[in-house]
């Protein structure tokens, strides 16, 4: 059967940057791929939401699709996938290459399938495993020129430090804040689908909000969290197991940024004895920590 394309990728807007990155290298691998940017004029006065439907369920052999917190949210990442997992119950042959950014569960996409993890992962290998299910060799002359070295080699470049403003950290807190609230939000809503629990997110300002959990109608735990703690100099993510509290000396967790050579990353700072992951914690990193504090309280009691 003859496609339009050989790839369409499927992502977030949060994830363009990776989304580009792998498109503009299929390209110079001499693949046809379907990346929005590169089809502006074509789209431009079309129906939207029909054209897409099409190309995703209808119009490549192969579609790349780039798994993150912000991937299941999206309103167009949501349609595109939808219409990607209808080609593909059609289908006896794989037709998704799923790509994880970070843990969320996709709708419809069982964990047994065969994922890519760009985490520990690089683009790289994903083009030359995307050039081997489409039976293509890749060409030397179309490729970036480190693109084979950086298989064979494990050169490491010098880094260089990065300096960031205060508006790149304040930012970066809101990034977090965001993250943090949406994974508390989507773990309280699977909460309520457990039988035995019944739980509740309240959203107090567009920078603080609270849950409770309850066991058989008995409240077993509850937080507030928020951004910007009145009670240390400078930004911070803030945690205390209460519900409802306005800001108070009580704070159980306080969640502050570290800078390193070249990133922005997050750092528990109250709770010296108990284990961190890491200390340089991502913004889902952070969300899974102090969900776990949440829930250790639960865990300790019962």
């Amino acid at each position: 059967m003859q496609y339009d394309y050989d790839v369409v990728i499927s992502f977030a807007g949060e994830n363009r940057h990776i989304a580009e990155d792998i498109a503009s290298k299929l390209k110079a691998s001499g693949v046809s791929v379907f990346y929005d940017r590169y089809e502006e004029a074509r789209l431009l006065g079309e129906d939207l939401y029909e054209r897409l439907h099409d190309i995703y369920s209808n119009k490549a052999r192969y579609c790349i699709m780039l798994i993150s917190l912000h991937y299941v949210d999206k309103v167009w990442a949501k349609h595109e996938r939808k219409s990607a997992q209808e080609r593909a119950l059609k289908e006896s042959n794989p037709y998704i290459i799923p790509v994880r950014l970070d843990d969320t569960p996709v709708p419809g996409l069982p964990n047994t399938i065969a994922y890519f993890d760009l985490r520990d992962r690089s683009t790289d290998e994903l083009i030359i495993l995307t050039l081997q299910k489409l039976d293509k060799k890749p060409d030397n002359k179309t490729q970036p020129q480190n693109f084979f070295q950086s298989q064979q080699y494990n050169i490491p470049p010098p880094k260089i430090k990065k300096k960031f403003s205060e508006r790149d950290k304040d930012k970066f807190y809101e990034e977090c804040f965001k993250t943090i609230k949406a994974y508390f939000e989507q773990a309280i809503k699977q909460l309520n689908e457990t039988k035995g629990f019944e739980a509740d997110f309240t959203e107090m300002s567009t920078y603080r909000f609270t849950c409770k959990i309850y066991s058989n109608g008995k409240r077993v735990a509850a937080c507030t969290i928020w951004m910007g703690n009145a009670n240390f100099s400078g930004n911070s993510i803030g945690f205390v197991h209460e519900a409802n509290q306005e800001f108070s000396n009580s704070t159980n967790e306080m969640l502050s940024i570290q800078v390193s050579d070249d990133a922005l990353s997050l750092k528990a700072m109250m709770n010296m004895f108990s284990i961190v992951k890491s200390e340089q914690l991502s913004p889902l990193e952070a969300a899974e920590y102090l969900w776990n504090k949440l829930i250790e309280r639960f865990n300790q009691r019962y």
